[in-house]
């Protein structure tokens, strides 16, 4: 008789499931999900630290900013697409009227998607309203922590309390958390830049991400110094004063670029070594470097550099700066740049003209006969730049316009986020602005064929389409065409009688009208009573146009 061994039928028992224990078996695998790639984790917290006046709140605002209306966080960074959305923002410091609301609005943050609440008086409070916290939200910054917690004298345990509740908060509306905090320099010198951050390590720690922010000669560094799945980006940016379109003297965050300095090095004293270069020294960097091997097409330098970064109004000023030189290639009548140097011809070794506009096609899709579009750009004898007290004035009231389309080479006493050269052709350019922004038009006046009518049918077309809300045009005060249309699109006409233009002997033979589209009649009356406190001695309401 054989014996024969039964088979096993045992099997080894999972862990026991009891109210604290999980077996592991029984959880998920979940990838970190990230709001900003590599920065920003959503369903987790970030810790983001800094030293006194290194815009920290400003710097939140811009993150803000970068989620709900999709604002470039640095220049080619921005928020994921899939992760956009409502963000909320404790803010426990200064009044949010004042601060928190400006800042948010001069970052470009979709106003309407921001909720603030300037009511917590302690992370408890914060904790329990985040409990509630409706879907969709996609990020929390809670600024600063101190103002909800003494941090610096906060059990470990406590403070770990503290992190797990926001972290388990965040993990199930996967939202992104960020704290904005302190550092201090008092404590010595480390080789660890998360040694500054003001409290116990725990704080920091327990974050998936923690970045800081530090003052260098000239502007100030982010840099990302701790993370569990990549540490080191590294951003350069300056702090740019701002006035609102209501006249709100604000500030928002200028994101320069990638920085090669090392926050530890200017943590520990070395900051007066390392410079921030400024948008337009980075782009001529980046077009030395990029023309380096020979000349590029200008179509192609475009591209890359928007690519890399760099505005085209920038990439502009650096090529004159740098004396970058533009020429058409005989064999296909193609223009393209090269650094500077004795050869200056094209490929057939003659020397050929430079400035080929190319097949420019406006904003609405119509194509510009290039031979009109050159001569609308250009002007004879000396630019008749707007007299300084017409743009303090209008500054005064109005701040910086969102764009100049037809400006000298820089921009002579009009401040402006962006401009168009002559170069550039601001004809074959975008026109859209921010519907809180404005736009602000002294074309041409003198050119064959004349300028005037082109610039301001251009202007028409934009403002009946939306793309531009406001704008304000200077034009000689006489009978004509434009003048019509003008008036006919429901302007305001202010006649600020016979001016002295920036590089003019005397005045101007015509009156100059200040026509102002799409604008309330308080600004209106604020613009009428800036121009005679700014010196211009004459500013009467010739129209009420569509503010009747």
């Amino acid at each position: 008789m054989s014996l024969h061994t039964p088979p096993c039928t045992s099997r080894v028992e999972p862990c026991l499931e009891t109210p604290t224990f999980q077996p592991a078996s029984m959880i998920a695998n979940r990838p970190v999900s990230w709001l900003i790639r590599d920065l920003i984790a959503q369903g987790d917290i970030t810790m983001m630290a800094g030293q006194k006046k290194s815009g920290k709140s400003s710097m939140a605002a811009h993150l803000i900013a970068s989620v709900t209306s999709g604002v470039p966080f640095a220049p080619g960074v921005f928020a994921e697409e899939a992760a956009r959305g409502k963000a909320l923002l404790y803010s426990g410091e200064r009044r949010t009227a004042s601060f928190a609301r400006p800042r948010l609005e001069a970052a470009g943050a979709d106003l309407d998607l921001v909720g603030i609440n300037d009511r917590a008086h302690n992370i408890a409070e914060v904790i329990a309203d985040l409990e509630k916290l409706p879907e969709g939200i996609r990020l929390v910054v809670i600024d600063p922590l101190k103002a909800y917690v003494n941090a610096a004298n906060t059990s470990d345990e406590k403070a770990r309390q503290i992190m797990r509740r926001l972290e388990r908060i965040a993990d199930k509306r996967n939202a992104a958390i960020v704290i904005v905090h302190h550092i201090t320099l008092r404590r010595g010198r480390f080789d660890d830049p998360t040694e500054y951050i003001q409290g116990k390590q725990v704080w920091v720690e327990a974050a998936l991400c923690a970045h800081m922010l530090c003052r260098l000669q000239g502007g100030f560094i982010f840099e990302n110094v701790a993370s569990n799945k990549q540490a080191g980006q590294r951003f350069e940016y300056n702090i740019v004063s701002h006035n609102l379109i209501d006249g709100t003297p604000t500030e928002r965050i200028d994101m320069l670029g990638e920085s090669q300095h090392s926050i530890c090095d200017a943590l520990k004293g070395q900051a007066r070594h390392m410079v921030v270069k400024t948008r337009l020294e980075r782009a001529l960097d980046w077009l030395r470097e990029y023309l380096k091997d020979g000349p590029k097409l200008r179509n192609d330098v475009y591209a890359e550099a928007e690519k890399a970064g760099h505005a085209h109004a920038t990439l502009i000023r650096a090529k004159q700066a740098g004396g970058i030189e533009d020429r058409k290639r005989r064999i296909d009548g193609l223009s393209e740049w090269y650094l500077p140097g004795p050869d200056s011809s094209d490929s057939s070794g003659e020397p050929v003209e430079a400035g080929d506009l190319g097949e420019s096609v406006d904003q609405l899709g119509t194509p510009l006969d290039a031979n009109l579009a050159r001569g609308a750009t250009r002007s004879t004898g000396s630019p008749w730049y707007t007299p300084k007290e017409v743009m303090d004035a209008i500054h005064h009231v109005l701040g910086p316009c969102e764009l100049d389309p037809a400006s000298p080479a820089q921009p002579v006493h009009v401040q402006a986020r962006r401009w168009f050269t002559e170069e550039v052709d601001g004809l074959t350019q975008s026109w859209a602005i921010s519907p809180l922004g404005y736009l602000f038009l002294n074309p041409p006046w003198n050119g064959n064929p004349r300028p005037i009518p082109i610039w301001v049918d251009r202007l028409i077309r934009e403002y009946k389409c939306g793309n531009v809300p406001r704008a304000i045009v200077v034009l000689p005060y006489k009978s004509s065409q434009s003048l019509d249309k003008l008036k006919a699109a429901g302007a305001v006409i202010v006649n600020l009688g016979r001016l002295k233009y920036g590089g003019a002997t005397s005045t101007s033979r015509d009156d100059t009208g200040c026509f102002l589209l799409g604008f309330k009649k308080a600004q209106v009356d604020a613009l009428v009573a800036s121009f005679k406190v700014h010196g211009v001695r004459r500013a009467d309401v010739i129209s009420n146009g569509s503010i009747i």
